[in-house]
């Protein structure tokens, strides 16, 4: 079970719109050098936590996927509820939707940074910083969307190794880099010195 108190640390885990906006603005100020990664099957590759138990509900065609997936290994766990064939699994990594997903992978990256020697903001913990070649480096996350930038495109190339020496042993990490992107609906624009011009036409054009 998650606490309420969990629960409100799982939703400050989503960082503020005008974060975004003050990261960029300082990127383009200083003219850093910009990367935005998504982590491959990010929470599959994260374990639950300090022997914590998650039971999954798993009801309808969902469940009998499940058993037809392999029928002498769940065939047995079928019950019926209301109706609809009913399997309860006990999960060992964080599932996608459940409240506590987001804060376990949270925590791990959280684990990563500090190792890697970056400090969480005071203001926004998806926000993290560190002193590299006497320039900062900053990363900025949401969920599995990450933002990197530095003023040396090698320590982004470096920093991008390490996650992918975390996340991407099923799948490789997907990288953009240059003077646009796409962040969390938006498209980031970096192409004039000093500016950087952000638009949810696209992302409004596919609703």
């Amino acid at each position: 079970m998650v606490a309420y108190n969990e629960y409100i640390r799982i939703k400050i885990l989503y960082h503020h719109r005008h974060q975004t906006f003050m990261v960029c603005a300082v990127i383009a100020k200083e003219g850093r050098y910009v990367a935005t990664v998504g982590l491959p099957s990010f929470f599959l590759q994260t374990e639950q936590y300090g022997g914590e138990e998650i039971l999954l509900k798993l009801a309808g065609g969902v469940a009998l996927l499940l058993v037809e997936s392999d029928e002498e290994k769940w065939k047995k766990h079928v019950v019926q509820e209301n109706g609809k064939c009913t399997v309860y699994v006990l999960c060992n990594k964080a599932i996608y939707g459940t409240m506590n997903a987001a804060l376990l992978a949270y925590r791990k990256l959280a684990k990563l940074f500090k190792s890697w020697g970056l400090i969480m903001s005071p203001y926004d913990p998806c926000v993290w910083n560190k002193d590299v070649n006497g320039e900062q480096l900053t990363i900025m996350l949401h969920i599995d969307d990450l933002l990197l930038a530095h003023l040396e495109a090698s320590i982004i190339t470096e920093f991008n190794r390490k996650l992918d020496r975390e996340y991407a042993t099923h799948k490789p990490l997907t990288v953009t880099r240059g003077l646009t992107h796409e962040y969390l609906g938006q498209s980031l624009d970096f192409s004039y010195k000093g500016q950087c011009a952000m638009s949810q036409y696209d992302f409004v054009k596919k609703i």
